[in-house]
């Protein structure tokens, strides 16, 4: 049995004639006689009753109606989920701090509207596992400071640069500076573990740590729970500056210190179009809110 015959049967027992059958079918109606014929002898039944004026289904014909068009049906569904499948533009972005997603729903917005067939997922990746998520492909791009991968085989483009600011409350000592040294900080300082930070604020972060001014440590399992607790007034913490800042929070930028390079790490094969498309949206995105 296969989609020919099912297709010649179902016409031939709407118009009830081999002629018409054909005729829209596009085939000869010896043809269409041939398909019957074979879907009859692999059933075993007769469909039809016919001779050279009269086309009538057979009560056999009759119950098997229902289930050729349904059979039918299910193969052309079959079919369109492949197709789709095959023409899915799948796009697995990876990010190493939540605060990083406050971006996506905007540039995902648009993708959907330029790729109709874009399958979008979001991974968190940690820094540790950045090399190995890329290059075992479960990843397409990761989204990153420059400094936290120091592996020269995968390919970096920079979306923004950044400066390295101090974080505090609006109520916080040190809140009404326009910029800093770190020599000026003072107070408990908020830190992140080692598997949630990039090198380069690790490294700020502990030269705060180490000053004699700064009197205790606090510790955030990544960037909203440290301003979580920045926000409650525990004490500050360092990070690149943000595009969307809470307006209960003051990023204070640091004086003398290079800015933060942040964006996007993938593996050295060609890059899709959706995905070189994704990073463009990203990086004229922060163009136009850059502070």
């Amino acid at each position: 049995m296969n989609t020919v015959q099912l297709e010649c049967f179902l016409h031939v027992a709407k118009w009830l004639s081999f002629s018409k059958a054909a005729e829209l079918l596009s085939l000869t109606q010896p043809a269409v006689s041939h398909q019957i014929h074979a879907l009859e002898e692999e059933l075993d039944v007769e469909l039809f009753h016919r001779n050279r004026r009269f086309v009538a289904l057979t009560q056999a014909g009759q119950a098997f109606l229902p289930e050729a068009a349904s059979i039918l049906h299910s193969i052309h569904q079959a079919k369109d989920k492949l197709s789709q499948s095959h023409s899915a533009q799948h796009l697995a972005i990876g990010y190493t701090n939540h605060l990083e997603l406050e971006i996506l729903p905007n540039i995902l917005t648009t993708m959907r509207g330029e790729f109709p067939n874009l399958i979008p997922s979001i991974h968190y990746i940690d820094f540790h596992n950045i090399n190995m998520q890329l290059e075992d492909g479960n990843v397409d791009l990761i989204f990153c400071s420059k400094n936290g991968v120091r592996k020269s085989s995968l390919k970096y483009r920079e979306l923004r640069s950044t400066p390295y600011c101090c974080v505090v409350s609006a109520d916080h000592p040190l809140a009404q500076n326009k910029k800093l040294t770190l020599e000026q900080l003072e107070g408990p300082i908020v830190v992140f573990p080692k598997n949630k930070i990039e090198g380069s604020v690790e490294n700020l972060q502990n030269l705060a740590a180490d000053l004699p001014t700064v009197t205790s440590k606090y510790y955030g399992d990544g960037g909203e729970s440290a301003l979580a607790l920045v926000k409650a007034g525990f004490g500050f913490t360092i990070l690149p500056e943000m595009i969307h800042q809470d307006p209960s929070l003051k990023f204070i930028p640091f004086q003398n210190i290079p800015s933060a390079s942040f964006g996007a790490y993938y593996t050295n094969k060609p890059i899709t179009p959706h995905a070189k498309r994704f990073l463009d949206l990203v990086e004229e995105y922060y163009a136009l809110h850059q502070s």
